[in-house]
């Protein structure tokens, strides 16, 4: 089942969607971050949800959380679209068609306000993923470069 959460679910729900957050971050890029990120980024979420602009999809299975998609609106040159910033489900959980409901939720609610395109980001060395946004009719629009420097 999916749900829009509210402010006060995201607080009760605060551990699991920490555990979420960490594992759609961690999981691409084989990067650790500390405790205090994940708390930052979830004490950020609860501001933005205020301005109508950021919404916080979940599935659930039994009652149990399995995965999220994050996503706010933001102007893009004469439009409006609906940029995910997070959006996961638990590996046991991945093969069930929860991603594709989590994004056909969000696709729903950008018709809803009028917004014609959702945009992400996508770690390059994560094809699992992007595999699965290809299969959901997602395009590749621009590249992102990275060079690092030798100090």
């Amino acid at each position: 089942m999916i749900k829009l959460l509210s402010k006060e679910e995201i607080i009760q729900n605060w551990t699991v969607l920490k555990r979420l957050l960490r594992y759609c971050r961690e999981a691409g890029s084989n990067v650790s971050l500390r405790d205090s990120y994940y708390e930052n980024k979830l004490k950020g979420l609860l501001n933005y949800l205020e301005n109508g602009k950021t919404f916080f999809f979940v599935m659930e299975e039994n009652k149990d959380i399995v995965g999220f998609l994050w996503a706010c609106e933001i102007e893009r040159d004469i439009e409006n679209v609906y940029h995910i910033l997070y959006f996961a489900v638990f590996e046991e959980y991945q093969g069930k068609g929860y991603g594709k409901l989590l994004i056909e939720a969000a696709q729903e609610q950008a018709r809803e306000k009028r917004i014609r395109k959702i945009e992400l980001n996508v770690n390059a060395s994560n094809d699992r993923a992007i595999n699965f946004y290809r299969r959901n009719l997602f395009y590749d629009d621009h590249i992102t470069m990275v060079k690092e420097l030798d100090f």
